[in-house]
């Protein structure tokens, strides 16, 4: 699918659209001519894996073949764009679980419990009460048998 950009004085601006969006918004345009007036088809790059705490910009955007193509990069993301990204997986977090013990190790990219189990059964699966603040034993999955 074909995506599209506004242009003014020759520059790119605004969002990008899918070419599903553009034919709703210019319903009377026949797109195999090319885009409407302003607008430019656009080549974007494929985005790679973004590593957390990393975030991808647009370096610059090329003319060819009457096509924009833009340049992209991954770059670390700011302190403060760091801090938003962690305080937005808490919220997320705690309202999706009401774990509000828990706390988030950014080094690891996880939330943890405020301890472990203590003296697990062997093969046995937790739940974590927050009420109660403890572990509650939910089942046992037997190893499998030797043959």
């Amino acid at each position: 699918m074909k995506s599209y950009i506004k242009i003014e004085n020759n520059k790119p601006t605004g969002s990008i659209y899918g070419q599903d969006y553009m034919e709703k918004l210019f319903p009377e345009h026949n797109f195999s001519s090319g885009p409407p007036a302003n607008y430019a088809e656009i080549i974007l790059t494929p985005r790679p894996p973004v590593p957390r705490f990393h975030k991808i910009i647009v370096k610059d955007y090329t003319w060819a073949g009457g096509k924009l193509y833009d340049t992209i990069e991954v770059v670390p993301m700011t302190l403060a764009e760091k801090e938003t990204e962690v305080e937005r997986a808490k919220l997320n977090f705690y309202r999706n679980t009401g774990y509000n013990s828990w706390t988030y190790n950014t080094q690891l990219n996880v939330f943890e419990p405020p301890f472990q189990p203590t003296n697990p059964v062997q093969g046995g699966r937790y739940e974590w009460n927050e009420q109660n603040q403890n572990w509650t034993l939910i089942g046992v999955e037997e190893p499998p048998s030797a043959t």
